[in-house]
């Protein structure tokens, strides 16, 4: 369930879903409720559109809804407790069975059918209706390291994006990259990264343009690289990060302000760097990073560890400990910045001197709380859809092409009796009939259908739609309907019969006659003698149980 687009299918079903909030006056009491979240299926059943409805209030939109409703789901959000019933809307005519749960604090999830025409062509059509009522980002980034004894070279994948090409090599590198370099830059370029090459610096840091095929422009990109790894003091392995950073550079140059504009730009991007000093225990100080973290001085680790979310030191200690004997590492963790919860992504560099220790730390710290709050939504939509599917009312099951099941709800599970029961055990004599009309059409709605579960009899109704836009190709809801069948047929048999005796009625009698279609029929009145004499001598209801023997 978790590979599915939960959005998708949830505007696939033909159950309508969605997510309210409730509204309460000043004194706490609950006044309204608005819509937060709806699916295609609700805007349908109630003939609205979603851009009508979403992030309006209830009784702004259709002031006449009745009061049970908030009624019932304040309740629902008050206990905690999921309610299900069936209910005559008078605002919009009809009949809805409706689920419904909290999600969290003053939110509930409503989700429900519309059974108006099975409920009334499953009654007396000429019953009040009165007693019918009653049923109720950041810039693109990219890793690389190069191991120049191996002659292997390794990359994130957005590098090739970053640069325009579709694969790097060792022989690639050494001749290609040079050849994409801007001809403004290229002595710059060369000079930077043969001194790199030859030792005598540690690391480099460059802005440079190179040729991006794929665009057919120069790109501007930030190019750092660190030697990783020495051989008798000659550099063997280097490591870095390519950034692109043209939007950036576009800015800066249009404003002629290069420090100032880059910074903000990072700024922006939620992106700061530092390098850090592990046998001194200090940040090389910015202003960049001070501002990025809320500090107004950062002289050392501990300074750094003051504003980290209790619960996540560990993971930030354990992340400081890992890079100090790794070349690469990071961690996620939450700061407390301006005494706002800010959610930080870490990834660490480590320079390890001639002895092999590490002798400096170099950082990117990216801002991702927007990104975690995301993310959160999303997971919160995910178990939304989660708790809708297994504690529907309704049972669901998905379909493959080939018609066989591959999902299906808790409520169908306990529907069938059986986790494993098959469509066409389900659908029994109208497995065939259905199978041939979605072949050929969309949906079907609303077959009435009679399991039997443990030698019970059991009446469900049930509807399949054709989904779009999904691996899966059908989507099924089960509804019970026994107790309205069964108090259908008890309401039909009062209705026709004598109430003593149990035969026929007079209402019969007359809705049989209605239908002899010209056939001739015969006529037997009797009576009993003596019954007024037997009520007299032996009471009413010795009378009664002669009629009873009698009929």
């Amino acid at each position: 369930m978790i590979e599915i687009n939960h959005k998708l299918l949830l505007n696939n079903m033909n159950y309508s879903v969605a997510e309210h909030e409730l509204v309460y006056d000043n004194q706490g009491n609950p006044i309204d409720y608005r819509y937060v979240y709806v699916n295609l299926q609700f805007c349908k059943s109630l003939g609205v559109s979603e851009n009508e409805i979403l992030g309006k209030n209830v009784y702004e939109l259709f002031p006449e809804t009745e009061k049970f409703w908030l009624t019932e789901y304040a309740e629902v959000v008050r206990t905690g407790s999921p309610k299900e019933f069936t209910h005559y809307s008078a605002v919009f005519d009809k009949y809805f069975s409706v689920y419904s749960f909290k999600t969290k604090e003053n939110h509930f999830v409503t989700s429900f059918k519309d059974v108006t025409d099975f409920i009334k062509n499953s009654m007396d059509k000429n019953m009040d209706s009165e007693l019918l009522r009653t049923f109720s980002t950041s810039s693109k980034a990219a890793f690389f390291e190069f191991d120049i004894r191996k002659n292997t070279i390794d990359y994130s994948e957005n590098l090739l994006e970053i640069l325009g090409v579709n694969d790097i090599t060792m022989e690639k590198y050494q001749t290609e990259f040079f050849k994409m370099s801007h001809p403004e830059d290229l002595r710059r370029v060369s000079y930077s990264i043969a001194r790199l090459s030859r030792g005598e610096i540690d690391e480099v840091t460059i802005e440079m343009r190179v040729l991006n095929d794929e665009k057919d422009d120069y790109v501007w990109i930030s190019f750092f690289a660190y030697v990783s790894k020495k051989l008798k003091h000659i550099p063997i392995v280097f490591k870095g990060i390519v950034r692109d950073i043209t939007v950036e550079k576009k800015v800066e140059l249009d404003h002629n302000e290069s420090s100032q504009i880059f910074a903000q730009t990072r700024r922006i991007a939620n992106i700061t760097t530092f390098l850090y000093y592990p046998d001194v225990m200090t940040f090389d100080q910015s202003q960049e990073l001070l501002d990025f973290l809320g500090l107004t001085e950062l002289n050392s680790l501990e300074d750094f560890r003051k504003i980290i979310y209790p619960e996540d030191l560990k993971f930030f200690d354990a992340a400081t400990t890992h890079i100090l004997n790794q070349p690469s590492g990071g961690s996620t963790y939450r700061i407390v910045k301006n005494g706002e919860i800010r959610y930080i992504q870490s990834s660490l560099f480590s320079l390890k001197n001639n002895k092999g220790i590490t002798s400096k730390v170099s950082g990117i710290l990216r801002d991702i709380t927007q990104e975690e709050l995301n993310r959160r939504v999303i997971e919160n939509s995910r178990r939304s859809f989660s708790q809708i599917f297994d504690s529907s009312p309704a049972g669901i099951f998905i379909l493959d092409d080939d018609f066989k099941i591959t999902m299906r709800n808790e409520k169908f599970i306990k529907f069938t009796g059986n986790k494993k029961t098959t469509v066409q055990e389900f659908l029994g004599d109208q497995y065939l009939p259905t199978l041939n009309h979605m072949r050929l059409h969309d949906t079907i709605e609303d077959i009435e259908i009679t399991y039997y579960l443990e030698s019970i009899s059991r009446h469900y109704l049930v509807s399949i739609i054709t989904m779009i836009g999904l691996d899966n190709k059908y989507q099924g809801t089960v509804i019970d309907i026994t107790d309205s069948v069964e108090q259908g047929e008890r309401i039909k048999f009062l209705a026709t019969r004598d109430m003593l005796t149990k035969i026929y009625n007079r209402n019969y009698f007359e809705g049989y006659t209605k239908n002899l279609n010209g056939r001739t029929v015969g006529i037997v009145m009797c009576d009993i003698d003596g019954l007024k004499l037997i009520n007299d001598a032996f009471g009413h209801l010795e009378g009664d149980k002669l009629l009873i023997q009698f009929a």
